[in-house]
């Protein structure tokens, strides 16, 4: 089976209707009313207000920059007309609602990869909590990866590959080998979990005489013993298994030799 241009565009399409999903649930969670805006911008001003009068008549400085402070906050809520999911003050960002922007607002599965990879590790781990959100960007990453495989090895990758009861997110096959390819974003600043790396390599694969390799891409890296507590039980069904970590093009060069280690005869 040769890689088509309308396999790629069907997996394409399958990733646009997650985003699209994705991106109409963002635009209709957690905006405020416009007279909840007026009355939260009311307050806040009428507070910063009453705290800047009692910073020069009191001695006491706590209270006057409690107020001013919570003040300040509620004419941004009143402003931006939504609710705050996480407010980073030290940085002076709205992390994760920001984050959640920029995924409604991506135009490609590049944007949405990015943008979680790049989101600090607590934001990361929200993200990755929200149902919708991990949908889209494991199917986001799953056609990143597919791209730069078809890029690196051209007609000799299929994806969607049907394996036993399975199906592989990508399979190259070249100089009589065949090496399955299992994607998985996960969360980039933790490493990923012994339950989920050993549901990737898959029982099918391991019995699948016709295949000699799987290898693992995660935005995610393991511990080491994980990774050679599962190779062990790769090699004890004939079986090599790699991990790699891709988080951006930079990783490309890896990924490609974490596969052709496994191509030759």
């Amino acid at each position: 089976m040769i890689t088509t241009a309308p396999e790629r565009s069907g997996r394409l399409a399958r990733w646009r209707t997650v985003r699209a999903q994705r991106a109409e649930s963002l635009r209709r969670a957690g905006r405020l009313t416009t007279r909840t805006r007026a009355l939260l911008t009311l307050l806040g001003t009428a507070m910063i207000g009453v705290g800047g009068v009692a910073v020069f008549k009191t001695k006491v400085e706590a209270g006057p920059t409690a107020l001013i402070t919570i003040g300040a906050v509620l004419v941004v809520l009143g402003a931006m007309g939504r609710q705050i999911s996480s407010l980073n003050l030290k940085e002076g960002s709205l992390a994760l609602q920001d984050a959640k922007d920029e995924l409604s607002a991506a135009d490609s599965p590049e944007q949405v990869v990015q943008t979680v990879v790049s989101a600090p590790p607590p934001v990361q781990r929200q993200l990755q909590q929200d149902v919708d959100i991990a949908m889209m960007s494991e199917s986001a990453y799953a056609k990143v990866i597919a791209d730069v495989l078809t890029d690196q090895f051209g007609d000799a990758v299929q994806h969607d590959v049907p394996i036993g009861d399975v199906r592989a997110d990508s399979v190259v096959t070249l100089r009589g080998k065949r090496v399955v390819v299992e994607t998985r974003l996960g969360t980039p600043s933790r490493p990923m979990s012994p339950d989920v790396l050993r549901r990737l390599v898959r029982p099918a694969y391991l019995d699948d005489e016709t295949v000699h390799a799987v290898v693992i891409v995660s935005a995610s890296a393991p511990g080491s013993y994980l990774i050679e507590r599962e190779r062990q039980r790769a090699a004890e069904r004939g079986k090599s298994l790699s991990y790699t970590t891709w988080t951006g093009p930079e990783d490309n060069q890896s990924l490609q030799h974490a596969i052709e280690v496994h191509l030759h005869p």
